[in-house]
């Protein structure tokens, strides 16, 4: 649907290192799992993690709403 919608293409596995930002917009219990240092790995020096569900705690995430 996102490909025929929007012309994007899922990934399976995001990259490690490869992002200057990780938005969490959905509280997946598999993020939840992987807890704050496994979300930033897919972040490299330096990055910005918004945690936009509460996901993390208070003082895991750069940016909260």
């Amino acid at each position: 649907a996102a490909r025929q919608e929007y012309g994007l293409s899922p990934i399976a596995e995001p990259a490690p290192s490869a992002y200057d930002g990780i938005i969490l917009a959905v509280a997946h219990d598999r993020f939840r799992r992987m807890g704050a240092s496994g979300i930033r790995a897919f972040g490299h020096d330096p990055h910005v993690l918004y945690d936009l569900k509460y996901v993390l705690g208070g003082d895991e995430s750069d940016v909260r709403l």
